[in-house]
């Protein structure tokens, strides 16, 4: 069906105030318990407050507040569970690494991952919950505006991945990535780290049938830096996983 068959309502503003708003990276979920958006007000940045505000609105009934705590709320990200919760995920940097600046924020490295729920029946969220956090100095997540938002997976509710990169202690210079899977079953997240042989630049995991498939772009091998396309694969949900096989050489690093 091609999209002239479609139609579109006249545009409405769900976020943005006096004074104006810079808002950055939405994420909209959408389910019989509501229309929710999440994002970034980077506006505050611009004054003499160095905090961004979280946007978050129930898309018919205005604000649903924020969970309670001094976040920084980087690249928020947003899923419905079976319960109709809205479940909100976020990234936060290593403390007193606050942004300054709109390019500061664009380029911030993330220390750890956050969640926390909102109940539209109670109208309240959940206290925020760490899901994972990087070796203290040594290691930061990709989480920026790339990562997909939390969906429904097989046997679970939710669930997304974050690459996570970090220097090797074993080695001076040498770097490492893992990739971490987040994953929601009854109301309680579950995160496992994947480790990857060397530095990896994307990653993502999808689950076919019985098998799950782990693909990334990095080294096969611990020690070098190739671009390639690797993937790996595990028949027991995670447990146990195939050597890395590149499927895409041409992409080969000095």
């Amino acid at each position: 069906m091609s999209c002239e068959a479609y139609s579109w309502g006249s545009p409405v503003r769900v976020a943005g105030s006096d004074p104006p708003s810079v808002v950055y990276g939405s994420s909209v979920a959408s389910a019989t318990s509501g229309r929710f958006l999440v994002a970034s007000d980077l506006m505050a940045l611009e004054g003499p407050g160095t905090h961004v505000k979280l946007v978050a609105r129930d898309i018919s009934a205005g604000s649903i507040g924020r969970p309670r705590g001094e976040f920084v709320f980087a690249f928020p990200k947003s899923g419905i569970d079976t319960a109709g919760r809205l479940w909100l995920l976020w990234g936060e940097p290593a403390p007193g690494t606050r942004p300054t600046s709109r390019l500061e924020w664009m380029m911030q490295q993330v220390e750890s991952v956050w969640a926390a729920a909102y109940d539209p029946a109670r109208r309240e969220w959940s206290a925020a919950e760490q899901l994972a956090k990087a070796p203290a100095g040594s290691g930061v997540f990709a989480w920026s505006s790339s990562v997909a938002d939390p969906s429904p997976l097989p046997g679970w509710e939710l669930g997304t991945t974050v690459l996570l990169t970090t220097m090797h202690a074993s080695a001076a210079g040498e770097l490492r990535s893992s990739v971490a899977r987040l994953r929601l079953r009854d109301g309680r997240w579950h995160t496992e780290l994947v480790p990857l042989p060397g530095p990896a630049s994307q990653a993502s995991i999808a689950a076919l049938g019985s098998t799950t498939l782990l693909a990334y772009i990095g080294s096969a091998v611990a020690d070098r830096t190739d671009n390639h396309v690797v993937t790996m694969r595990s028949r027991d949900d995670g447990n146990t996983w195939t050597a890395p096989s590149v499927l895409d050489s041409r992409h080969q690093s000095p």
